[in-house]
């Protein structure tokens, strides 16, 4: 007998397509806002209310204002000018505009006011410090910063220095603002002040911008120019403690050398 065919192999069945990964949604997290009950909206609105009501109620305006380095002098022209913060409510007021009222006074510095929702306000002014007084008629100063301001005399003003600037000076420069180093010139004032004494001093600028100083002796003692004051000064206080009548023997005392010191004698009399 022929042998028995055989079997066919059986095909194994193709794979089948694996299904694409779908892409999961991101969930994010709720916020849960808190539940609050009727009592606390109530309490918020409440709060809201009265916030608002202070900051646009007249009461909140400055009521009491508390000055801080005026002088006697000055506290009625202040009173006036703090008349107009009362009754506008604090968030409205502005402060500039009271500053710059203050301010219209050459002989202040810096004016600053703040005030709060109680009716209280602060009000700090620096007045200008003068180290020199100009020669003439009104009373106008030089503040220790260098600035030229007219003002009343105050407590403390009458041993101050004079500054003059000669007429030539002045036709040359009528504005003077900016044409000369008014800083080292106050700084002089101060120097010649502590240094030599008691002595009324008077600073004196020319057109050519020399410097030079006098007491009333008639001699001129030339400092030339603004630098190196400290020791120019500081040589003609160890001359004057040596030679205190110099200045009544000499015509000019020449220090623009502080190390070379030159004198011219007055002039023989006939």
């Amino acid at each position: 007998m022929p042998p028995a065919p055989k079997p066919a192999a059986r095909r194994k069945p193709a794979p089948r397509p694996k299904p694409k990964a779908r892409r999961r949604a991101i969930r994010w997290p709720l916020i849960k806002f808190p539940r609050w009950s009727l009592t606390a909206w109530l309490y918020g609105l409440l709060i809201l209310n009265v916030s608002v009501g202070l900051a646009v109620s007249p009461i909140t305006g400055a009521q009491k204002v508390r000055v801080v380095g005026a002088s006697a002098d000055d506290y009625e022209r202040l009173t006036r000018h703090m008349q107009i913060a009362q009754g506008i409510p604090a968030l409205r007021f502005s402060a500039l505009q009271l500053e710059s009222l203050v301010l219209a006074r050459e002989d202040l510095a810096r004016v600053s006011f703040r005030q709060n929702l109680f009716g209280r306000g602060l009000l700090t002014i620096r007045p200008r410090v003068p180290v020199a007084r100009l020669e003439g008629e009104r009373p106008v100063w030089l503040s220790d910063q260098g600035v030229i301001y007219a003002g009343p005399a105050r407590p403390g003003t009458d041993g101050l220095p004079r500054f003059r600037i000669s007429s030539e000076a002045r036709e040359a420069n009528l504005a003077m603002v900016g044409a000369w180093d008014s800083a080292r010139i106050a700084n002089l004032c101060v120097l010649a002040r502590k240094e030599l004494g008691g002595t009324a001093w008077t600073v004196e600028r020319d057109a050519r911008g020399v410097i030079s100083l006098d007491n009333g002796s008639g001699a001129r003692v030339v400092l030339g120019t603004s630098e190196a004051f400290s020791d120019k000064v500081g040589t003609l206080r160890r001359i004057l403690e040596m030679q205190p009548d110099i200045l009544s023997q000499v015509r000019e005392l020449n220090l623009t050398a502080p190390n070379n010191p030159a004198a011219v004698p007055l002039a023989p009399k006939s």
